[in-house]
């Protein structure tokens, strides 16, 4: 399985998922949250043993893609409550799968993407690899 936003391929019992959108570090667009959540369910209807997710370039993930606008025709909180659902379903994806999951992580993995190397079993990190959550800085700001 193969789309431009995500990499997909099983080699024996182990299955490789690449998050391919490295001109914007791999940001997560509603295309690449979808096509992630299908490679998560091939992986377990193949019964892979392991399976691994990282990032192509130089960065796991950037998080959210905040360039990406609204599903058209809702809410902006409608959109979020939609959006945040689906990236939850992602997480419980990656604690529920029967093998092991491992994070690959190659460079940054900022918000959510760091939300998911942490619900994967395994944490390999390159000397360029660093975890960042950008929400917790805002939310003190906020007071």
């Amino acid at each position: 399985m193969s789309d431009d936003t995500v990499l997909y391929h099983e080699e024996g019992l182990v299955g490789v998922i690449t998050l391919n959108r490295p001109s914007v570090l791999n940001a997560f667009d509603h295309a690449m949250v979808t096509a992630l959540a299908a490679c998560l369910d091939r992986a377990r209807a193949s019964g892979l043993r392991a399976l691994v997710i990282t990032g192509s370039g130089r960065a796991f993930s950037s998080g959210h893609d905040l360039a990406e606008p609204a599903l058209t025709g809702e809410t902006p909180v409608h959109s979020v409550h939609t959006y945040l659902w689906e990236i939850q379903s992602l997480t419980t994806k990656i604690i529920d799968y029967p093998g092991i999951v491992i994070a690959a992580i190659n460079g940054g993995a900022v918000g959510m993407a760091a939300e998911l190397t942490v619900t994967a079993d395994l944490r390999l990190a390159s000397d360029q690899a660093y975890l960042l959550y950008p929400e917790v800085r805002l939310a003190a700001g906020a007071r």
